[in-house]
């Protein structure tokens, strides 16, 4: 295969889930959020190439450096080198689902243009129509 592979193996939380980021390549980092969050959920990546989703219990708001770790390892396998995925050249479309989140989205669709892709075409799908 020319590229990573994207593992996800979501775990259903019913309750609120802090959302973010981990980058494997960098030390992972201990997460500390408000208590009323009962996981994180995490989209890992390997530099700034995506492998998989991850999601990770929290106590109270919090996670040791040490339990993001197993957690990462438990869901995704060990660290492992990937190589870049290839860049289209083609025109791409991105598709941005929004309702009721006017800030969210402004930020969403600045940092889609701000992409160096040289042919991106933002399509936002209102998804709460009267």
């Amino acid at each position: 295969m020319d590229g990573p592979t994207m593992q996800v193996r979501a775990q259903p939380i019913h309750e609120p889930a802090w959302i973010s980021t981990v980058d494997r390549a960098a030390p992972i980092q201990p997460i500390s959020v408000s208590g009323r969050y009962v996981a994180a959920r995490l989209l890992v990546t390997v530099g700034d190439v995506p492998v998989g989703m991850a999601t990770v219990r929290l106590d109270h708001g919090h996670a040791s450096a040490e339990a993001v770790g197993r957690a990462l390892t438990a869901q995704l396998g060990p660290l492992r080198q990937v190589r870049r995925p290839a860049v289209c050249p083609g025109p791409v479309t991105v598709v941005v689902a929004a309702r009721g989140r006017a800030n969210s989205l402004a930020r969403c669709v600045r940092s889609v243009r701000a992409s160096d892709h040289p042919a991106v075409t933002v399509l936002v799908v209102d998804n709460a129509p009267d």
